[in-house]
């Protein structure tokens, strides 16, 4: 069953002289459940494609359909609550607020959708993410792979369909980096979620179901 449907997806930017084609004519499917790598070079779309998933950026022609969803015909404040309801943002910043704690930090998109935080989930994360004993502690007072674990266990507490997970580790050492992909891999499994993450590291993207090469806004 397809969880995420990309039909004859083109994005242009600029005009004239000035006009690029950042994606052309994407079409790809992603099952529910598959952990899926998108890898090209800098400049190649891969970005650009995983805005547009989010429903961060818009397309210029074609559809994306995320459950059922055409999400370009959600209005502003629809596709606001589809994407906080339904789709997990890892990144390469971690983008925490430094005045928030762990616990705090990990529950932003709950408060944010004045929804109540389930307890018993949130303590599983926080266990499962090795950050059970520091959850009171801030930003500032965690080393740079237990921020991205904090920015991981943000994009899971609200139990999302998918997760986008842009270059997640290129901020992080070896260890730290093999760390984090286990966690997305066990969470994965766990949640039955769908993972599409962009990396341009071919020993990260060994990792996933399914490799999708994009060079020049084509997917290859």
């Amino acid at each position: 069953m397809y969880i995420v449907k990309v039909i004859e997806l083109n994005k242009t930017y600029g005009k004239g002289n000035t006009k690029v084609d950042a994606l052309k004519n994407i079409n790809l499917s992603v099952e529910e459940g598959e952990f899926v790598a998108i890898i090209g070079p800098s400049g190649s779309g891969k970005s650009t494609l995983m805005h547009i998933l989010g429903g961060v950026d818009t397309s210029t022609s074609g559809s994306v359909i995320i459950k059922d969803n055409d999400i370009a015909k959600l209005d502003e404040k629809r596709l606001a609550i589809f994407r906080r309801r339904s789709i997990g943002f890892i990144f390469q910043q971690y983008n925490l607020v430094p005045v928030l704690t762990v616990e705090e930090n990990i529950s932003l998109p709950l408060i944010l959708d004045n929804k109540s935080v389930d307890t018993k989930h949130l303590e599983q994360l926080l266990k499962s993410l090795g950050l059970y004993d520091r959850r009171y502690h801030l930003p500032s007072e965690l080393s740079g792979g237990q921020q991205q674990r904090v920015a991981i266990g943000r994009a899971l507490i609200t139990k999302p369909a998918i997760i986008l997970a842009d270059e997640p580790t290129g901020n992080l050492d070896k260890k730290n980096s093999e760390e984090v992909l286990n966690l997305l891999k066990l969470s994965v499994k766990k949640y039955h979620q769908t993972l599409i993450m962009i990396t341009h590291d071919h020993t990260i993207a060994s990792n996933a179901d399914r490799i999708i090469n994009i060079e020049d806004g084509v997917v290859k």
